[in-house]
């Protein structure tokens, strides 16, 4: 396939501008009609499904060549105008003119940029690398690294992610033998470590509900190069206002529930209950609360969340999971009959004749009583929360659905390891992802705040300039030109 050279579209873009000079963008009109004309003939001519891939490979080809000659010519614009900018040379000289390449999702980019050098503390300066935050060894602009970071937050191996956003890369739809454009594994691991976490502003809810429910729950997930803790435990929350049925477009309902209001929290440190209090402080107006109903499996440390979450206006209480529950009396007997009656003892709270029968069930299997026995125990510490589910929460609890979806699916569904320091930031992006937050737009906006010490980015809410209230020199026009312009990074 016979490409156009890219210096083609890029006279035609530097020939279309203004009367001062400035490039305006190419159109379809500027393509050269010989080169639509040997793309388009062949479909014309003879429309087949042959042809058709092959018009959309080439055409796929000859905008990818248009849209990087167009961002070489506005970086190399911008850093000639930046080199001749007045009072320029009172803050860098120049050291070299070296091109760059950076693989963009058009293709390879090579672009000629201007080195500077600090005159002051001779530190090597490049405006238009600071400015696109490009750092020194970076081979992938900001884009694809966005497109790694969301993919990979969905997605359970590094590999794969590589050969997805690769493929993107690649064309529209390239139809060669011998493409081959998957981003290593070493390259898509060294672009999720650019941040060790990406905390986001909470938009807070405009409606408080007067009950929240929340699910909590927990996941092993194994650790590498670890002799006494083989795996990590990772907790969670779903945060959640009732379960809704889902609408079609038409407004009609399906058969399908959700939750409503979910928020994901994952954590694997010691202050989770702190953090969902505070999660839930950001989301809710809490003075309007009146009850919070904790589900789970009945582990100490989630009916201790009812504990931590109680306030003097709350009531907070645990609710055990049925599905834990009812397994419990299942692991008692095999028998069908005794497991009705043992439903319907514990439906009704009748603790005694439950009591009962599972000592007669002790007689008839006396070779496992030790089994019943401990069943039995887990049942009776939890009978209370069970009459808490069945008469007010009602609802049920999807915990180990959301730990599955959510958890299992991301870090255990195939067999791999993680090491200690790494964990934290893939639950980081995956918790981002399942709470529908824009991950590719948030990893941008992060770029922003980053610094060379702090990769624990915090994105405010809000930003307030104060710089007005700071003192300024007598000829203040001048020190505002330079300092919009020549800012000390």
């Amino acid at each position: 396939m016979t490409i156009l050279p890219q210096s083609i579209y890029y006279e035609s873009y530097l020939s279309k501008g203004s009367s001062e000079g400035t490039p305006s963008a190419l159109t379809a009109s500027d393509i050269p009609p010989d080169a639509l004309n040997t793309i388009l003939s062949p479909l014309i001519f003879s429309p087949n499904s042959e042809n058709y891939t092959d018009v959309i490979h080439k055409l796929g080809a000859y905008t990818h060549n248009v849209a990087l000659a167009i961002l070489k010519a506005i970086l190399e614009k911008a850093d000639k105008n930046y080199r001749d900018s007045p009072g320029r040379k009172e803050f860098y000289y120049v050291k070299q003119t070296r091109e760059r390449t950076l693989m963009t999702v058009f293709g390879p980019l090579t672009y000629t940029r201007t080195e500077y050098v600090d005159r002051i503390d001779k530190s090597p300066f490049c405006y238009i690398d600071r400015q696109l935050m490009i750092k020194k060894r970076d081979r992938f602009d900001m884009c694809i690294q966005a497109m790694i970071i969301e993919t990979y937050a969905d997605h359970n191996s590094m590999i794969k992610v590589g050969k997805i956003v690769g493929d993107r890369i690649s064309g529209v739809f390239n139809k060669d033998q011998d493409r081959d454009t998957a981003i290593s594994r070493q390259t898509v691991f060294n672009i999720l470590h650019r941040f060790n976490s990406i905390r986001v502003p909470i938009n807070r809810r405009p409606y408080t509900p007067e009950t929240i429910f929340i699910m909590a729950d927990e996941k092993f997930i194994p650790l590498q190069k670890s002799s006494k803790n083989a795996s990590q435990m990772v907790k969670f929350a779903v945060i959640y206002e009732g379960i809704e049925r889902e609408r079609k477009k038409n407004g009609t309902f399906t058969g399908r529930k959700r939750l409503k209001g979910r928020h994901v929290i994952l954590s694997g440190n010691g202050d989770f209950w702190e953090r969902v209090e505070d999660t839930l402080n950001e989301l809710y107006d809490m003075d309007k609360v009146k009850n919070i109903y904790v589900l789970g499996d009945g582990a100490r440390w989630i009916k201790n969340g009812a504990s931590c979450l109680r306030q003097s206006h709350i009531y907070t209480r645990f609710a055990i999971d049925r599905f834990h529950f009812f397994r419990a009396i299942n692991s008692i007997t095999d028998d069908k009959d005794y497991r009705k009656l043992l439903y319907d003892y514990a439906h009704h709270n009748d603790k005694n004749d439950f009591k009962k029968l599972v000592d007669h069930i002790i007689e008839l299997e006396e070779n496992r009583r030790d089994k019943i026995e401990q069943h039995l125990s887990y049942i009776l510490n939890n009978w209370n929360s069970f009459q808490i589910m069945c008469k007010e929460v009602k609802t049920g609890c999807a915990a180990e659905q959301a730990v599955s979806h959510i958890i299992a699916s991301m870090f255990t569904s195939v067999p791999k390891a993680y090491t200690k320091r790494n964990l934290p930031i893939y639950l980081n992006l995956r918790e981002l992802i399942v709470n529908g937050y824009d991950l590719r737009n948030f990893f941008i906006r992060a770029i922003n705040y980053e610094s060379k010490d702090d990769r624990d980015i915090v994105i405010p809410k809000q930003e307030f300039d104060f710089s007005m209230f700071d003192d300024k020199p007598d000829n203040y026009y001048t020190y505002f030109l330079n300092k919009s312009v020549y800012t000390k990074f």
